[in-house]
């Protein structure tokens, strides 16, 4: 814990916010649209959710997918979209409240 770590907790619960209410006026003002667009397979908006069950390894694997993946992304070019996103990923047994 540091003197900022509120501040952060607040910014980060903004930015999950804000993601997903653009995320849902999204589906609201454009879902024809992006059904026709996935039915001809492009994927334009998505939330996934779930568990995986990962050795340290392989999340150590996944983090360093994700992340690499979003480096190397992160620069417009031709032909190329912004796709907003906030990711978020824990191991759920470290959260001692959790009901299994």
């Amino acid at each position: 814990n540091d003197e900022l770590s509120l501040e952060r907790d607040i910014l980060a619960k903004n930015i999950l916010f804000e993601t997903y209410s653009e995320f849902q006026n999204i589906l609201s003002t454009m879902r024809p649209d992006l059904i026709e667009q996935y039915n001809k397979g492009n994927k334009m908006a998505d939330q996934i959710s779930g568990v995986v069950h990962l050795t340290t390894e392989k999340a150590n694997e996944l983090f360093d997918l994700i992340s690499d993946f979003i480096k190397n992304h992160s620069k417009a070019t031709d032909d190329t979209h912004p796709y907003d996103y906030a990711l978020i990923a824990y191991r759920a047994d470290l959260n001692k409240n959790r009901k299994e």
